[in-house]
């Protein structure tokens, strides 16, 4: 009885009642959206169906590829076909405006920043004074204390400890902060205080790779992505410098450095359940005279099912879209970075001559800006590439 596994997590299609309910639950809850394929649950069937993944599938991997690979699996009316398709767009969709939404992401970011500075300060315990073997966390600065310590980081090796690493533990790690005159701290404190305050990290940009670079952008290093960014900003008359920060003037004597640890890069990719294929073609559907009497049939007599001949007219083009985005660090810096964003944009889809040209051009000052890489916020070039509608 294969199937049974299918029905908790389905290894062909991806349809099954874990994925069902919690896309259902979220849709509703985060968008007020009720499913519209809540028909698949009631007209569901058990039948012979052909394997779409007979190299990996644990049942047909071992027979001779002259044997067709058909076996007992979860089918569905050829009718819903459509309702079918419906489920899938409702996971991409839900990744895209709930799981990974940019809101999301910067606030998932900015706690992994928390958590990477919280390592540096704080340890488990594997022992205590109280006998205690879930001490979680301390201070790793205690010179005196006998007992080992392992860093929060670590704690996915003892299961007792990591079950105590909740969501409890930012507030533990908040404690022990304020209780401490520790002037390390600083980096950390400043993070929980942006954290109470829900000031996130701010998305100043997003490229889709289909569009820009292709695979030479997508398998470019995260690292590499910022260090070019700052470079282009640094670009003068088209020779690179090699640097990797930036100060720019703001009125009086004010200056912001843009460097390459203010940028996150991160890449997003977002699929319908099968990577680039179409997940409706790996399941399987039978015609409505097989349902007359598919209840009573013994299983050496249950009908032959078989992937859709047909497809809805509504079927995406591309079943996977993949995009980079960029994330600042530092709220005072946003603006700065979107600017660096365009630039390094301009630069990616049009070369940095389309850049240079651009800069020229739209001075309102009549005079040429020959320096891309002084574009601020209080230059006549930045107004007018507002103007230009730059998707700034």
């Amino acid at each position: 009885k294969e199937f049974l596994y299918d029905i908790i997590s389905n290894r062909h299609s991806g349809l099954d009642v874990d994925r069902y309910d919690y896309y259902a639950r979220d849709g509703l809850s985060a968008m007020g959206k009720k499913d519209a394929y809540n028909v698949l649950l009631r007209t569901a069937v058990v039948a012979k169906g052909l394997c779409p993944n007979r190299d990996t599938c644990f049942d047909c991997k071992d027979k001779p590829h002259s044997e067709e690979a058909r076996h007992l699996m979860i089918c569905y009316p050829v009718k819903h076909i459509s309702e079918a398709m419906s489920f899938f767009e409702t996971r991409i969709n839900n990744h895209d405006k709930i799981y990974t939404h940019k809101k999301t992401k910067a606030a998932e970011l900015l706690m992994v920043d928390l958590m990477l500075e919280s390592d540096l300060h704080f340890s488990t315990l594997l022992s205590t004074q109280h006998n205690d073997p879930d001490a979680l966390p301390t201070h790793s600065r205690f010179a005196d204390f006998e007992y080992p310590k392992l860093p929060l980081s670590r704690a996915w090796m003892y299961p007792r400890l990591f079950l105590r690493a909740d969501d409890s533990i930012v507030g533990v790690i908040e404690d022990k902060v304020l209780e401490s005159s520790d002037k390390g701290l600083a980096s950390l404190k400043k993070i929980l205080r942006h954290l109470r305050k829900h000031e996130f990290y701010k998305c100043v940009g997003e490229v889709e790779i289909d569009e820009i670079g292709g695979d030479t952008l997508w398998d470019m290093d995260e690292d590499d992505i910022k260090r070019e960014m700052v470079t282009i900003l640094l670009e003068t008359e088209g020779n690179r410098i090699a640097r990797t920060n930036a100060t720019y003037e703001f009125g009086d004597d004010e200056q912001i450095t843009l460097d390459t640890n203010d940028i996150i890069v991160e890449k997003r990719e977002l699929h319908y359940g099968s990577k680039e294929k179409n997940p409706v073609l790996q399941m399987n559907f039978l015609e409505k005279k097989h349902f007359e009497d598919i209840d009573t049939l013994p299983i050496e007599k249950l009908p032959l099912a078989g992937p859709p001949e047909k497809l809805p007219l509504n079927k995406p083009e591309h079943f996977i879209k993949r995009t980079i985005r960029f994330f600042s660090r530092d709220r005072e810096k946003n603006e700065l970075l979107g600017h660096a964003f365009q630039n390094w944009k301009i630069v990616k889809e049009e070369g940095y001559n389309e850049l240079k040209m651009c800069f020229e051009e739209i001075d309102d000052e009549g005079e040429s800006q020959s320096n891309p890489a002084l574009l601020t916020q209080e230059s006549a070039s930045y107004s007018a590439v507002k103007r230009r509608k730059l998707d700034f």
